[in-house]
Parts: C-alpha cells; structure tokens; sequence
C-alpha cells in the first residue's frame, strides 16, 4: 500500500541519514569499488547518487501521472 512505501521510505531516509552522520571527512573521500564506482567514485558521491536517486524516481511518477491523464499536482 502506500502507507507501506511511505513507512519504507522513510526508514531507509532516516538511516542514511544517522550513517552519514557517523562520517568523517575522510571516509567521505574514501573510494569505492565494484560497479558503484563507474557512477559514485567516492562514499561521498555515494551519498549523493542515493538522495538524487529518490527524485529520479519521482520525476518517473509525474510522467506516468501525466499520460494517465491525471491533473498536475506540482
């Protein structure tokens, strides 16, 4: 249900928030490895792909919206 991916969502907001919180500068310039780092080549750049990543998805929903025929809400 909605009310279900609302709660998810924002479980998963609030803990990369409290991770983020426990970085430092550092950890933050450390590089990453695998397939994350042809698109994120840093923990900090990680964290950026994962808060752009949400509004992504939200610019996919006013598409859909929109060829529904549904009002515009924003």
């Amino acid at each position: 249900s909605k009310s279900q991916y609302q709660t998810l969502f924002e479980a998963g907001r609030m803990a990369t928030l409290e991770a983020a919180g426990r970085l430092s500068e550092a950890d933050l310039d450390r590089p990453t490895e695998g397939q994350v780092a042809k698109y994120a080549p840093t923990v900090g750049k990680v964290l950026i792909l994962i808060s752009t990543h949400d509004m992504m998805h939200g610019g996919q929903f006013t598409v859909i919206r929109r060829k529904l025929g549904k009002p515009v809400l924003f």
